[in-house]
């Protein structure tokens, strides 16, 4: 079938600049066809998993990207990649320990392996690589137990920070440099509901300014409309 390659092609038809990316492009391929082996043999081989090992390593990003994509597909046939994964988050470059951490899937990658590489990802020497564990670790998988894990990230990165207050609590709520005010709030799918308000709306909806940013229960259902369903931690539940 090479449903992957022929994808691979349908995507590459629009691009202008394709004799500037010949090498990248025949890369892709490359993965693409074997990635289709994969799938139709329904068995990873040594050299099929070196090819993808490989492009998840390679330096330009329109390669190691590309690949994210298809390891992703590999796991939704049921591929089991976590070697590759293992193997590449202990790589001594920080593109492919980024592509690594990229490919992780809940529903798809094994929880022991996810648990490894997140720990591994947000302890990470590269801001790139630790940012998009966080990110991963908060948005994607909820992992609240890694809150701590982050610590020591959240001190030198402003974006592990973030993740690691949403994480630990559920919703941020803050002033912005306009003098309006944000709340993001993590829902029960995987994703970040935000909105920004007035003062004169939050006061409409009923809301308490508090020096520690700490919403009610209700007041985060006012300000959301109830569009979307939330969880916040449960110290916050209880504090509100």
């Amino acid at each position: 079938m090479r449903q992957e390659r022929k994808q691979i092609e349908a995507w590459l038809e629009g691009r202008t600049n394709r004799a500037s990316e010949s090498e990248a492009i025949e890369a892709i391929l490359s993965i693409a066809d074997a990635c289709d082996t994969v799938i139709e043999s329904g068995n990873l081989s040594v050299k099929n998993r070196q090819t993808i090992a490989d492009g998840l390593s390679h330096i330009h990003s329109m390669v190691w990207g590309n690949t994210v994509d298809l390891v992703i597909t590999l796991q939704k046939w049921g591929i089991d990649v976590s070697g590759i994964l293992l193997d590449l988050i202990t790589s001594k470059e920080a593109n492919a320990r980024l592509a690594a951490i990229s490919c992780l899937r809940g529903e798809l990658t094994p929880h022991l392996v996810m648990d490894e590489m997140l720990i591994a990802g947000l302890t990470d020497k590269s801001a790139k690589v630790c940012e998009r564990a966080a990110e991963i670790a908060t948005i994607t998988f909820r992992k609240k137990w890694l809150a701590p894990v982050m610590a020591q990230a959240a001190k030198k990165y402003k974006n592990v920070a973030h993740y690691r207050q949403l994480l630990q609590h559920g919703y941020i709520f803050g002033r912005l440099a306009d003098g309006n005010y944000e709340l993001e709030v993590l829902t029960d799918g995987s994703g970040v509901w935000g909105n920004s308000f007035s003062k004169t709306e939050l006061n409409a909806k009923g809301v308490k300014f508090r020096s520690t940013g700490v919403l009610t229960v209700s007041e985060i259902d006012a300000l959301t409309d109830k569009e979307v369903s939330i969880k916040p931690a449960e110290e916050e539940r209880r504090r509100a």
